[in-house]
């Protein structure tokens, strides 16, 4: 964790140094809105599996940009809530949580590197009202490339520590993302995203490991120039110590409104919420 706090502080403070060469800043932003199903499957070393009918989802999405010269800055926030047809999470799988973050990066070119620090909130034990009671830290680097005109790529690696039960339950490991997104045509964006994270020491109890790993397919298709649909399928496996598992599928559809200089453009390097999920499902899990 050391490694990437230093990182990101580096980032910012050689950002700083050099503000007299920026130019005039350039803001751009998106505000999203979508909907649809999640379909979560816990299967437990005592309870056997349990499958439940697809729950009704709600996400919220959101990002300002400021770039001034190569050097760009960003805040990005998401947040999901899914019906939880009156079960607690615990026994079940965990139906919300959120992220928030900062990046601060510059372009190289046809390259991008830079640094992030984020939040997850994610459900614990203490959650009477399956609220997102909650929270941890991720710090870490992120890159992209342009391979083409149409195609980019980008990842990110980092460092999460995610306690749900006072050390007992928690997510605290490296996780990493690797996607790959296509302008299909001059109306059509595709991508697909892989991403994992492990806690080694401790997931379900101390001592206990446990990781996860997503795969994402996305579309978008530009209604107008300020309108844009959306589409996505995510799959995330959860493993507990290869005697208990949990899958968490959604399908969501929704509309990504640009704003400011933004266009078509979409932000790929969105921070992550996904460790803290992973933490929530290691306490249903348990």
């Amino acid at each position: 964790m050391r490694y990437h706090k230093a990182f990101a502080a580096t980032f910012l403070l050689t950002a700083l140094s050099q503000q007299t060469a920026f130019a005039d800043p350039v803001i751009s932003g998106e505000f999203g809105l979508s909907a649809g199903a999640s379909i979560l499957t816990n299967a437990d070393e005592g309870g056997g599996e349990v499958d439940d009918e697809p729950s009704h989802s709600f996400a919220v999405d959101g990002s300002v940009s400021v770039a001034f010269s190569d050097w760009i800055a960003t805040v990005d926030a998401y947040a999901m809530d899914r019906d939880d047809k009156g079960l607690d999470f615990n026994d079940f799988a965990p139906g919300r949580f959120a992220s928030l973050g900062l990046h601060l990066g510059r372009d190289f070119g046809p390259y991008y590197v830079g640094a992030f620090v984020g939040r997850n909130y994610f459900q614990g034990v203490d959650n009477e009202n399956n609220g997102r009671s909650r929270h941890g830290d991720i710090f870490g680097i992120e890159a992209a490339y342009d391979v083409s005109e149409t195609i980019v790529a980008y990842g990110h690696v980092g460092d999460a520590e995610m306690d749900v039960d006072g050390g007992d339950t928690a997510f605290d490991g490296m996780f990493w993302r690797l996607g790959a997104a296509v302008e299909v045509n001059d109306r059509m964006d595709a991508s697909i995203e892989f991403e994992g994270g492990e806690s080694d020491d401790i997931f379900e109890d101390p001592g206990d490991s446990g990781d996860y790993f997503v795969v994402t397919l996305a579309g978008e298709y530009q209604l107008s120039e300020r309108l844009i649909g959306t589409v996505s399928l995510s799959r995330m496996s959860i493993h507990a110590n290869d005697e208990e598992s949990g899958k968490d599928t959604q399908i969501m559809v929704g509309l990504r409104v640009p704003f400011g200089a933004a266009q078509r453009e979409r932000g790929n390097l969105s921070t992550s919420y996904r460790p803290g999920l992973a933490a929530a499902w290691a306490e249903a899990l348990d």
